[in-house]
């Protein structure tokens, strides 16, 4: 609806491209098809293609720590945790438990016979290796002693295939021991791996159970507004085209760079509202061509030149904002722009190309005039279509023959335009509003009140000013990546993980990792295990790492020097053998014995290991009077310098679990206290620390990619600006374009906050929109280009066809207020179709779909029922002629008889049918 000239470059181009498709819309059809065979079979492949790892800028502190911990530590470094949770079902002890400990065992065995298991721990498996049970309880027994985890060590990522293997593996053995100790036992697996796939195999059950729902109810919609069913294959196809296109592609392209596993979903969800969009946009204007009278090739023509160009225009601005996000040097963002630019590329070729060839090469079948195929409902369709004042049937004109002039908007401002070359008056060629169907005089009505002075400078001031508040309140934006997002609600996965974070704290699932290393000498040199000792004792003790709101510091640490708040004394090392014997600063120890036990030490050694203090001071507690401490204190020490120390030992690693969600709302401050503490006592201990894991990459990425948010919103309105402008010829157009596409995305997300920040949504009970005090991190990211798009859409297609009417002689006021008209019910039934389409999501028990699923529900729903008929022609109405700046102002003529008060009450015509605008004389002020 772009409004070009007719001798144009554009419009010869658009001509010459009409003529083509027709001449060769079967050779066109055919390509399609070739192309869907070529590319269908690899489609499925893009779910199991995509990856889930998130891949931290290389200038990134995550990236740094992972390359040097996975350089000391090669398989730790990318080890996945799992967690087996035992738990009785009647609350004994799992202590006193005969099948906690059998199942303990019996998995314990199985698993060490594994080629992937790295290591397993737990209070039965590392009592077998001589620790004590007093030392093991705290770790791996709950207070209420009902509860024991086993903790399995697979050697590769989370992601990576194999994982994936394991866990398969792992669940089969859970699903054993439940049915063997099941009367006894609860047996819960968790992991992120189980997470992950959890999460995905409950948004697509959800997604298809909402699809087989909301979906065919959409495209109900969409056939009632395009007027026919069999018009409403157009938009099936295209979207099965495009789809399997899009995705068929991006699977090959995984093979070669990563892409992130919300693609796929980001893509689908691009594909289904540009689809919609599109189809309204060129078969509602096939359609009235059509009805007006032309042959389905002329119409198409018109179509491609009106429709087809707001398609190009909005498809390639938004295409040329995703494919910005391929120069962001993070995967997670660069695979999107790539699969939302293929996507959307894609849409656009089919619908500029596949559309017209199969309206050309079916004009019987797609260009009838009555919207019911076949059955019972034709004879219905042609008594309705006999009853109307509608032209004649369009089968009874000649194939290119020329068009009726019909009483139709256009035909009136085709009119228009002649009247106004040969100097006639123009009100003698409006189309009286009286003679509107009920829709459009109800969009004609509302438009003069949004454009008339002072209601339009109202209005604007009006939806300006509640933009205020709610952008304030879009700025305490608050973000999480924590499991509770992506964990389906009312699951046993979503019980097991809560039991689990009260038992033993939620960070069993994400581990960190330190690593430890000396400046100087060697990781078992006295002087690097004292400073290790001293520079964790000062990290536990640092009062901006205290989470959870508990007495103690909120997590603990597990390393060689250093366990569970009490340093490991250098000399207790020694003892038990681990590292050669050498005198203590020249003062010569009896050597220890072989096995030693306490009561075989020399009389200095047990002095000087007293003095030490520590986990030294165990083996003279009183608790160790009825046994020898010194062998099982040795076993544990041993245990930890096969797992924290490295093979050649120059470099050690601390495990630090806590309490709360590392991925959670408190784990952001965490990460950034931990590496400043890890800063200042690398400087005062002389050793080089460094923190890594799971939670700094997802936070690394988290935080360049909101850093590179201005970007992304500075890069889309930049090209919003370029491409619009370029094609209206205006400067003004654009920035009032991003101004309300600016409004649309704020209310949007200031609404989110409300709702998921503070509950305003939860007295309604849904699930969907209950109170989560945050939101996943990588919502707002993701339904910003997909809300740009949408309104960028309307925006164009009520532009163009202002612009389009003001090019047949309208002045700006007239063109604004009948543009508004003729569009109102189109953009209102694609909002609303959208909206359904979207709002099945809302009910899905995956967090993170509700999420998506109201950000775009409630911005279609506010662009196209308030930002579209309310503030853009109040806004246009405003800047008058200033629209079209710096083109030259058209003629002013004299106001048009609609702003008049002699317009007929409001009356719908029979049955509530559309009946087609005529042409009157318009009466005078």
């Amino acid at each position: 609806m772009v409004a070009v000239s007719e001798d144009s470059l554009i419009a010869t181009a658009i001509r010459s491209y009409a003529r083509l498709i027709k001449r060769r819309s079967r050779l066109v059809v055919a390509f399609w098809l070739v192309f869907l065979a070529a590319t269908a079979p690899f489609a499925p492949g893009i779910f199991s293609a995509t990856t889930q790892e998130f891949t931290p800028p290389p200038s990134s502190a995550a990236h740094q720590a992972n390359a040097a911990l996975q350089a000391q530590f090669p398989v730790a470094g990318r080890a996945t945790q799992f967690v087996v949770l035992l738990s009785t079902r009647d609350g004994s002890s799992v202590l006193e438990s005969a099948d906690a400990r059998a199942a303990s065992d019996t998995l314990e065995a199985v698993a060490r016979n594994h080629s992937l298991t790295h290591d397993v721990a737990g209070y039965y498996p590392l009592l077998k290796l001589g620790m004590r049970p007093q030392d093991l309880a705290p770790s791996f027994v709950s207070n209420s002693s009902s509860s024991t985890l086993i903790e399995l060590e697979c050697s590769t990522y989370m992601t990576d295939q194999p994982t994936i293997d394991y866990l398969h593996w792992l669940e089969e053995r859970v699903d054993e021991l439940q049915a063997a100790h099941g009367s006894s036992l609860e047996v819960d697996l968790l992991g992120a791996p189980l997470i992950i796939e959890e999460a995905a195999d409950t948004a697509m059950s959800d997604l298809e159970h909402m699809d087989a729902i909301v979906l065919p109810l959409s495209f109900a919609i969409l056939a009632g507004v395009i007027g026919s069913f069999r018009l409403l294959l157009v938009p099936l196809l295209t979207i099965g085209v495009a789809a399997a296109g899009a995705f068929g592609i991006t699977a090959l392209i995984a093979r070669a760079t990563p892409i992130f596993t919300i693609t796929p979903s980001l893509m689908m969800s691009i594909l289904i509202a540009m689809s919609i969009d599109y189809a309204l946009f060129l078969l509602t204007r096939f359609r009235q061509e059509r009805l007006q009278g032309r042959s389905v090739p002329a119409a198409v023509e018109v179509t491609l030149q009106t429709a087809g160009m707001t398609v190009l225009v909005s498809g390639l601005t938004l295409a040329a904002s995703f494919v910005a996000l391929l120069f962001f040097p993070i995967s997670v963002i660069s695979s999107l722009g790539i699969g939302c630019t293929l996507a959307l590329l894609l849409v656009l070729a089919v619908n500029l190309s596949l559309v017209p060839a199969l309206l050309l090469s079916f004009p019987a079948f797609f260009g009838a005039r009555e919207p019911c195929c076949c059955g019972p409902l034709a004879a219905l369709c042609r008594r309705r279509y006999a009853d109307d004042d509608s032209p004649p049937p369009l089968a009874s004109l000649e194939e290119g023959g020329a068009a009726p002039q019909g009483p139709t908007l256009d035909s009136a401002f085709e009119r228009l335009t002649a009247a106004t070359d040969q100097g006639g008056d123009r009100r003698s060629a409006l189309p009286a509003p009286e003679a509107l169907s009920c829709p459009q005089r109800f969009w004609w009505r509302l438009s003069g009140l949004t454009t008339r002075w002072p209601l339009n400078l109202l209005c604007v001031a009006a939806l300006l000013g509640l933009t205020v508040p709610l952008g304030l309140t879009a700025t305490t934006l608050a973000t999480t990546d924590g499991w509770d997002q992506a964990i389906p609600r009312g699951s046993a996965l979503g019980a097991a993980f809560e039991r689990m974070g009260r038992e033993f704290g939620a960070g069993h699932l994400n581990p960190y990792s330190i690593l430890l290393r000396p400046r100087t000498g060697s990781a078992t040199s006295r002087h690097f295990f004292s400073s290790v000792a001293s520079a964790l004792a000062e990290f536990e003790a640092e009062p901006a790492l205290r989470v959870g709101g508990g007495g103690g510091a909120g997590f603990e640490i597990d390393s060689l020097a250093y366990k569970s708040g009490t340093p490991v004394p250098w000399l207790l090392y020694e003892t038990c053998e681990l590292v050669p014997h050498r005198p203590a600063d020249g003062a010569a120890l009896e050597a220890s014995p072989p096995s030693p036990s306490l009561a075989s030490l020399g009389a200095k050694r047990r002095e000087a290991l007293r003095a030490a203090g520590g986990l030294a001071e165990q083996l003279f507690a009183p608790l160790a009077a009825g046994g020898d401490p010194l062998g099982p204190l040795c076993a544990g020490l041993r245990y930890a310098k096969r797992r924290f120390l490295n093979d050649d030992g120059s470099a050690a690693m601390a495990m630090v679990v806590m309490d709360v969600d590392p991925l959670g709302a408190e784990g952001d401050a965490w990460l950034h206290a931990a590496r400043d503490t890890l800063a200042r006592v690398s400087v005062t201990f002389d050793i080089d620390a460094s923190i890594s894991g799971v939670p700094g990459d997802i936070y690394d990425c988290k935080d360049a990619v909101f850093a590179l948010m201005p970007v992304m919103v500075a890069v889309m309105a930049l090209l919003v600006l370029l491409l619009v402008g370029c094609t209206f010829g205006s400067l003004v157009i654009p920035l009032r374009s991003v101004v309300s596409i600016g409004v649309t995305v704020t209310w949007a997300y200031g609404a989110a906050v409300l709702t998921y920040q503070h509950g305003w949504l939860e007295w309604t009970g849904l699930g969907g929109l209950a109170r989560t005090d945050s939101q996943m991190w990588l919502v707002p990211v993701i339904s910003l280009p997909i809300l740009v798009g949408i309104s960028l859409d309307y925006d164009i297609f009520l532009l163009a066809r202002v612009a389009e009417l003001r090019g047949k002689g309208a002045t700006t006021q007239q063109a604004i207020r009948h543009g508004v008209t003729s569009t109102g019910s189109i953009i209102s039934s694609a909002g609303l179709i959208m909206a359904i389409a979207f709002s099945g999501l809302l009910f899905s028990a995956n967090p993170t779909l509700d999420m998506v699923a109201f950000y775009l529900v409630f911005a279609v729903l506010a662009d196209t029922f308030v930002m579209r008929p309310l503030l853009v022609p109040a806004a246009m109405a405003l800047l008058g002629e200033a629209n079209w700046w710096p083109q030259a102002p058209t003629q002013r003529a004299a106001k048009p008889p609609a702003e008049t008060a002699g317009v007929a009450p409001l009356r719908c015509s029979a049955a509530g049918a559309a009946a087609p605008p005529v042409l009157a004389a318009a009466p005078g002020r």
